[in-house]
């Protein structure tokens, strides 16, 4: 039998609907909120249950609200592995989603984890390197198409915009300068423009994966381009440069 029952989590309380199904002993629970804080997603999500996206989204999802929340837990009979579904908004997060890079501020989007498969929907956000602009996050996507792979694979699908300094103060910084003792192909300093950049990454997890092994598919473009070092004694100047 199946009853309405209020869930507390920390400080959040949610309506949820629960109960035992004999003969079998297996468990349902159902949870809705209009809002949720991620600490909350946490204490609900079993830690037996995808324990690596678990652990993957507590470590990166620094910060932030939750809203709109759908969360279903089913513990099957004879001893089956947990069952989870998580479907929630979030916003004024901040999320780590590469290594060696700012953390995205004031993110907002979706997140979902549906059968196998974990969606992290980014619809806003900015990211600011050291010591140059704020490069904005167009509407992306960050996929996991099964939790359960060993190895796994992660897809980001990224769209950005910003200050060209503010690029290749990234591209000059690791997962994407490989060697410390390469010259930057641009030092960021040296170059004014407005860049913008869409980018597929496939990023193989697990031993032997991470940044250093992923395959990137770039396009983009620079307007108002300008750079006095390049040429010595000129200016080089362009209204448009394409990225391919």
């Amino acid at each position: 039998q199946r009853e309405a029952v209020a869930v507390r989590v920390g400080d959040d309380e949610h309506v949820g609907v629960g109960g035992v199904r004999d003969p079998e002993r297996s468990f349902a629970l159902d949870v809705t909120g209009p809002s949720v804080h991620r600490d909350s997603i946490f204490m609900l999500w079993p830690i037996e249950t995808f324990p690596r996206t678990r652990l993957w989204l507590d470590e990166n999802i620094l910060s932030g609200l939750g809203h709109n929340m759908a969360f279903s837990l089913r513990f099957p009979a004879n001893d089956a592995p947990p069952q989870v579904s998580l479907n929630f908004g979030y916003s004024d997060a901040t999320i780590s989603f590469l290594d060696s890079i700012a953390p995205l501020k004031g993110a907002e989007g979706r997140a979902t984890l549906e059968g196998k498969t974990f969606r992290l929907e980014i619809d806003a956000g900015s990211v600011t390197p050291e010591g140059a602009g704020a490069v904005e996050i167009r509407p992306s996507m960050m996929v996991v198409p099964d939790v359960t792979r060993r190895p796994g694979l992660l897809d980001l699908d990224l769209g950005m915009v910003g200050p060209t300094a503010a690029f290749l103060t990234v591209l000059s910084n690791p997962p994407f300068k490989t060697d410390p003792d390469a010259p930057d192909m641009l030092p960021p300093d040296q170059a004014t423009g407005e860049t913008e950049i869409s980018t597929t990454i496939e990023v193989p997890l697990g031993k032997g994966g991470g940044m250093q092994a992923a395959t990137f598919d770039i396009a983009g473009r620079v307007t108002d381009f300008t750079n006095d070092t390049l040429l010595q004694g000129m200016t080089l100047a362009a209204n448009l440069v394409t990225i391919e």
